[in-house]
């Protein structure tokens, strides 16, 4: 999917229950310019692998995922990797979180997340007071894996907005890089000049 040049748009994808949900290779530019709204551009509720997506210059969290399983199923994960996000006027690249209402659900189950392989840069580029990073994290009751991410040219060097009491099992080779030009090759193909971090 290619979605472009849409001022007002606000999420593109919108589903509120996704079992295993499997969104990759879309192509998303020049969104939200008048919308300032706290959008996901792909807003998901459930669980499944979001990857091999580019998203540039827009407003809005590149994927808003508030996550579960469903019990009884094989479906206990989150897959966030090898996307490409850039130049958002407001917000971090990703966001995952439980809200009260789902959590208090009798047939909640709580998923776990993998984020890793990603080149996210200049986030929050309109300097609002909530940071622009590489992931939002509020509470989702299952774990945390972030790892081989590449970060750069933020408001500021840290990789999470961690404001959770979310288990982070896995917290490692995530390399921030203050200017871009020292990140990756050039802002079409957006290749790492990072070993070993960063989408492939």
């Amino acid at each position: 999917m290619t979605c472009i040049n849409s001022p007002g748009l606000g999420s593109v994808v919108y589903a509120g229950c996704a079992v295993n949900f499997n969104i990759h290779d879309n192509y998303v530019n020049n969104i939200n310019t008048t919308n300032d709204n706290h959008n996901g551009v792909f807003f998901i509720h459930g669980n499944g692998k979001f990857y091999n997506n580019k998203v540039t210059n827009h407003e809005g969290n590149a994927l808003r995922a508030w996550i579960f399983a469903v019990a009884n199923l094989d479906n206990s994960t989150v897959n966030i990797y090898n996307n490409i996000v850039y130049s958002s006027r407001k917000y971090s690249a990703f966001e995952i979180q439980v809200l009260d209402y789902m959590k208090q659900s009798s047939v909640f189950k709580a998923a776990n997340t993998s984020v890793y392989n990603n080149t996210v840069g200049k986030m929050n580029i309109e300097k609002m007071t909530f940071p622009g990073r590489l992931l939002d994290v509020y509470n989702t009751y299952g774990t945390l894996e972030v790892y081989n991410n590449l970060v750069f040219n933020n408001n500021d060097a840290q990789i999470l907005n961690n404001m959770s009491s979310t288990v982070i099992v896995r917290n490692e080779n995530n390399v921030y890089v203050a200017r871009e030009q020292d990140a990756i090759e050039n802002t079409t193909s957006f290749a790492s000049k990072v070993n070993g971090a960063g989408a492939r």
